[in-house]
């Protein structure tokens, strides 16, 4: 709760100042560092725009971008989590597609102190689109590749914003978005838990 409390304050005061930086002396949300409980989850995105997947595999991660045909999502944070790339022009705001879609934390195994975590399982259907979920088997919409990780089935201050599955007809694309809407008309598919 804690937590929650110190990201709502710099929230609060980087729309106030117009900021993005998160470096409020002794504020939790501003130092809080991801342990051995945690994994990253980087978001990428097809250069053409057609797909998209999230990884907490950082070999696939550097291979992919390096390929030239993906691109990593970035964070809005200039001081946020320094394995994910930052990039302070974004607009900070509850719709912008790019910070909807930026990186996470899972958590990295079950053993963590909650009640009820979700497993979130990366898959890819017949036509090679990507995407999350809860399901082994990937609810029969395609074949599961791996466990990604955990999320919280409850908001609380250690895992304060949703994750929802997006889905967008006409391109057939699945992508993630952090507490807030999916992009224009684009469908939501649920929040499948919550996360870092």
């Amino acid at each position: 709760y804690e937590l929650l409390q110190s990201c709502m304050r710099v929230s609060r005061l980087l729309r106030a100042v117009g900021g993005n930086e998160c470096n409020v002396t002794n504020e939790e949300c501003c130092t809080f560092h991801p342990d051995e409980n945690y994994a990253n989850v980087w978001s990428l995105e097809s250069v053409d725009g057609s797909n998209a997947l999230i990884t907490t595999r950082i070999d696939e991660f550097k291979q992919l971008v390096s390929s030239g045909k993906w691109k990593e999502m970035c964070n809005p944070f200039i001081d946020g989590p320094t394995e994910f790339c930052q990039d302070p022009s974004a607009p900070w705001n509850s719709t912008d597609y790019n910070v909807l879609r930026g990186p996470f934390l899972l958590y990295s195994n079950q053993s963590v102190s909650l009640p009820q975590i979700n497993s979130i399982y990366r898959c890819v259907d017949k036509l090679g689109k990507f995407f999350f979920s809860l399901n082994y088997d990937c609810e029969g919409l395609g074949t599961q590749q791996w466990l990604l990780g955990f999320a919280s089935q409850r908001r609380s201050s250690a895992t304060p914003r949703s994750l929802h599955r997006c889905f967008n007809l006409g391109s057939r694309k699945y992508y993630h978005s952090l507490d807030g809407p999916c992009f224009g008309s684009d469908i939501d598919q649920g929040i499948l838990g919550f996360v870092v």
